[in-house]
Formats: structure tokens, sequence, C-alpha cells
């Protein structure tokens, strides 16, 4: 819709206005999470400290621009000020009640965008839910009741055009393993180590002060590791959630995980401005070259962060499929490379992939959703399959 719409306003070639809209929407999400983050904490510094994460050092959001998962990049949009506004809406004062309209739109939108991240963010507002004791309880189940309402006739269509016992059922062999290339990549690994180290204190201080800042972190914590749990039943044999696994949840952490970070670091400036000043100036001393650190990683980290593997397209391929366009008869159909990609779903691993959106000729291997049409997957499949039996094309 985001990108149609584009269309129709400026007028720009699809292709180009797609590749441009992965990088528009990986700038816009740090003003969501900086809204989110304050709506968590009333602190602004949480928020860019938060945001400044998510913009540079981390190594997703950035990497969904180089798979082109544009659906849920626009989702995880939605997701700060989602969680923001239901914590407020359950543990926020009187003013807040009225935001459950906003909490209800805002959930409505993030099920038709990406129904992954909904599953992502529906435990969040149980768990607030429950550890508030019910408290403001009725304004969310109304945002639940309004919700509910509105998909109704989304959730009919929905149940009377697909299977979804089918698609819960089918599961890849790996489907629900650890992506440890992404656990490994970047500096992730070291944020969520000192993530994890933050949190021992910060339970500590409220065990023994109960500070309201420590909430937050804590909470987001819990909630990440619930969520977590839940998807790793195959490793500690009890059945985990059919439909999501640990690589989609995986590269949304970011999200508590800067959240989490921000918080934290907003309190502790919080106590730092407090303490004497040469402790103040030390501190300083300390953060400023950390800072620039973190900040120049995050810089080069962007500017490479584009995976080559997953560029089909190079100039030559551009001016063959412009050459193609112009000679080839609109009614043939062109056979282009391809690879096994999920389950039996086969996908065009070169230029070729751009051969049917760009020209509008047919080809051996549509783009995926081709899946959705049985006449289409009558064809590919079995043409597919019946190639790779070749060895020997000189033969």
């Amino acid at each position: 819709t985001i990108s149609s719409s584009l269309v129709l306003l400026g007028g720009w070639e699809i292709p180009r206005l797609l590749l441009g809209l992965g990088q528009l929407l990986n700038a816009l999400l740090p003003l969501t999470v900086y809204a989110g983050g304050w709506l968590l904490t009333r602190q602004r510094r949480a928020g860019l400290i938060a945001a400044f994460l998510v913009a540079l050092p981390l190594f997703f959001p950035a990497y969904y621009a180089t798979w082109g998962r544009y659906t849920q990049l626009t989702a995880m949009l939605l997701m700060p000020v989602l969680l923001g506004l239901t914590w407020r809406l359950l543990r926020g004062a009187r003013g807040w009640r009225s935001s459950w309209g906003l909490v209800a739109l805002l959930a409505i939108g993030l099920f038709l965008v990406h129904f992954r991240v909904f599953v992502f963010y529906a435990p969040f507002a149980g768990l607030v839910w429950l550890l508030t004791r019910g408290r403001n309880g009725r304004f969310l189940w109304q945002a639940a009741g309004f919700s509910l309402l509105s998909l109704a006739p989304h959730l009919v269509y929905l149940f009377q055009n697909s299977n979804p016992g089918a698609q819960l059922a089918a599961r890849l062999p790996d489907y629900t393993a650890f992506p440890t290339s992404y656990y490994t990549a970047g500096w992730d690994r070291y944020f969520l180590w000192l993530a994890g180290g933050l949190l021992l204190p910060t339970l500590i201080i409220w065990f023994w002060k109960r500070r309201l800042w420590t909430a937050v972190p804590l909470f987001l914590a819990l909630w990440s590791g619930l969520v977590l749990l839940g998807l790793s039943g195959n490793y500690f044999g009890f059945p985990a959630l059919p439909l999501v696994n640990l690589n989609s949840y995986y590269i949304t952490t970011f999200l508590p995980l800067a959240l989490v970070l921000g918080s934290v670091g907003a309190a502790f400036w919080s106590w730092l401005r407090r303490q004497a000043e040469p402790l103040v100036i030390a501190g300083i001393l300390l953060l400023v070259p950390l800072g620039t650190a973190v900040t120049l990683f995050g810089v080069q980290q962007q500017i490479g962060i584009i995976n080559p593997q997953t560029i089909l397209a190079q100039p030559a391929d551009a001016e063959a499929l412009a050459w193609l366009d112009a000679n080839v008869p609109e009614e043939a159909t062109v056979a282009v490379n391809s690879w096994l990609w999920l389950l039996n779903t086969w996908s065009g691993s070169d230029g070729g992939a751009w051969l049917v959106p760009l020209t509008g000729r047919q080809s051996s291997t549509p783009p995926a959703d081709y899946s959705y049409s049985a006449a289409l997957v009558g064809f590919v499949r079995p043409f597919n399959e019946q190639l790779t039996e070749i060895t020997d094309w000189r033969a």
C-alpha cells in the first residue's frame, strides 16, 4: 500500500522506489523507537539512546533491506509506539485511559501489516495486564474487543480462502533452529551481553530500593525471555508455536534490546549527574570516546550492510532486461536460473528474478508469490525439478 501510494503520488519507477523505500523505512524507525522509549520511561534520554542504537551500531533493522523484508520492517515501525501506549494505558495516569482507541488502531494495523510481529506483541499486553493486577484492564479489553470486531471480516476471508491448518503444519527441517549467524554478525552479541550484565544490578536495585525506573528494563527482559522460551520448545521438549520461529523472532529483538539499554542508560546518566564533580568529569571522559567509537563502528557497518549475495540484478542485467522487453514477443515464456527456496517453492537466483515485474513476460520462475496460484505451481515446480536432473547441458 505504501509503495503503490508513492507510485501514484510521485510517478517513480517501481524497482527504484522499492529499493529506496527500504532505506526510508529504516530511517524512520529510530523516530518511532524514540517515541516508544519516551512513552515507556517518560525520559527523553532513554528514547534518544534507544534510537541511536537502532540507527547505527545494531545489525538489525538495517539488514532487513538486504532481504527486502519491508512488510516486517513496516510492522516494526508500529511496534515501539504500540508497546509504549499499551504500557501507559495500563500503568499510566488517568489521562492515558482515553488512548485505548489508539492502541486498538495500532494493534489492528500491526495484525494486518505483519501477523508474526503481532504474535510477539500479544504476550507483552497480557503480561502488563497480569503484572499490574488488572489495573485499567477494562480499557485494554475495550481495545481488544474493538480490534477483534474490526478484524472479523478479514479473519473470515482468511479462513475461507486459505488452509491455516496445513500452513501451521508445514515446517522446514531446520525451522526452529537458532540463527547463530545473525547472533555473531556485527556487535549485536556484545550489546546482548551488556544488557544481560546490566539486568543483574537493575534487579538488585529493584529489590533493594524499588526504584520506578527499574520496571521497564526488567519487564522488557521478562517479556523477551518468555517469548524466546515459548519458541524454543524443540530444545526443551515441549510444543513450540508453529507459526513463528526463533529466526523470525531474533530479528525483532533489536527493539527490546535497544529499549532496555536506553532505559538503563538514561537512569545511569541521571545518577551520574547527581554525583561529585570529579566523578562526573571522569564519567564524561569515559563516555565520550566510547560513544565516538560506537558511532564510527556503526557508520562503517551501515555502509556495507547489504549482502552482495542478495543483489540479484546488476547494471548489465538491467540492460539485458531492457533489450528483452524491446525484442522478445509479449506472449513469450523465458527460462531463468532458479534455486529451491522454502519447502517446494522455487525462486529466481539472478537478474531473471526481475523479468516478470519489469517486462511483463512470463518466466519459468516468476516471483515467489506464484505459489498462491495452483496453475503456476503446476508449471513452475515440474519444470524446475526436471531441469535440476540435467547434469550436462552440452549433451
